[in-house]
């Protein structure tokens, strides 16, 4: 009877310590999380640092949110290496089809639209049954964009308009009909009309072809001082370094 008493007793208290240890490791994660929100990336990347050395539960997630840390201070590389690991160790986990996206969103932040091409397509791919395909949908016509592909952007907007109408990346379908498929250089933007006129005769004065676009963007209305209208971006960044060649600020859009 004592050694029964007392073996209850052993598990009682060893289901005590291992309630106290997911408390303890629930607050840790929480803490990671509300720096992320504070867009504090060193915390973030600190705390998941000292948790996984510590703690093996929710060890997927923490990946994830460490990922997402090296991500949002630009550590790229150190983005995809932490993806990585979540994908080869938690093949299963449910943050592992998400940390395969953000993989091809890094690659997307450093400017390989081809390569962050391929993952979204190998996700699309692997998870036909995911509810984030309109996520992937959306960020490969911002590929095909990039890429100049618009027999591609125009094929992936009315997939993602006919099969995922009441997402929330559908909404995002007006302004990319609005920018069209076509690249233009912008030289400048202006809440001041004047001063965008005052740009546009300083360019033709200098021998280039310009216009003014009138846009409204979170209540303002802007004046968008931009050159022509290409198919190919080759094209586009010749006008670029035209422009910069005669101390133009100018870039390419989108």
């Amino acid at each position: 009877m004592r050694n029964k008493k007392k073996s209850i007793k052993i598990i009682f208290l060893i289901l005590i310590i291992f309630l106290l240890n997911l408390k303890f490791s629930f607050a840790q994660i929480r803490a990671i999380e509300e720096a992320l929100i504070l867009e504090d990336y060193a915390t973030a990347i600190r705390l998941a640092d000292l948790y996984l050395n510590k703690n093996s539960s929710e060890e997927d997630k923490v990946l994830f949110l460490l990922g997402e840390a090296y991500i949002g201070n630009g550590s790229l590389v150190k983005a995809r290496e932490t993806f990585r690991a979540l994908y080869k160790k938690y093949p299963s986990s449910l943050y592992t089809p998400k940390g395969i996206l953000r993989i091809a969103d890094s690659f997307y932040l450093e400017g390989n639209y081809s390569q962050a091409k391929k993952i979204y397509n190998y996700f699309l791919n692997k998870y036909p049954e995911s509810k984030l395909l309109s996520y992937a949908y959306l960020h490969l016509i911002y590929c095909e964009e990039k890429l100049g592909n618009w027999g591609l952007k125009r094929e992936y907007m009315k997939i993602l308009e006919e099969r995922y109408s009441d997402s929330i990346e559908a909404s995002k379908l007006a302004e990319l009909r609005k920018r069209g498929f076509k690249f233009i250089v912008q030289i400048g933007a202006f809440t001041d009309k004047k001063n965008a006129l005052g740009l546009v005769k300083s360019l033709k004065r200098k021998g280039f072809s310009v216009y003014i676009d009138e846009e409204k963007e979170n209540g303002k209305v802007f004046y968008k001082v931009r050159a022509g209208e290409f198919l190919r971006r080759e094209e586009a960044q010749n006008l670029v370094e035209a422009l910069l060649e005669k101390g133009f600020p100018a870039r390419i859009f989108p």
